[in-house]
């Protein structure tokens, strides 16, 4: 947790990560150069993973349709 900032940060790359790419033995990120920043001079790139982790629903359209359902039950009692 000490590079990546957060604990949650380093729970998703374990739980999520890791377990995509159980059938490669190497070869994880893929590196794309960008060009060198202005200021220092510095060579920036783009670190990627090979094989994104699946992506999951977002958790703001699972909560409004518990909100709707809820809405509707109290609805129904009236």
């Amino acid at each position: 947790a000490r590079f990546f900032g957060t604990r949650a940060a380093v729970n998703r790359l374990v739980d999520e990560v890791a377990p995509a790419m159980k059938d490669r033995t190497s070869g994880f990120t893929r590196i794309t150069r960008l060009g060198k920043r202005m200021g220092d001079d510095s060579m920036m790139v783009r670190l990627e993973l090979v094989n994104k982790p699946a992506v999951k629903a977002p958790v703001a359209k699972a909560t409004a349709k518990v909100a709707k359902e809820v809405k509707e039950k109290t609805e129904v009692k009236s």
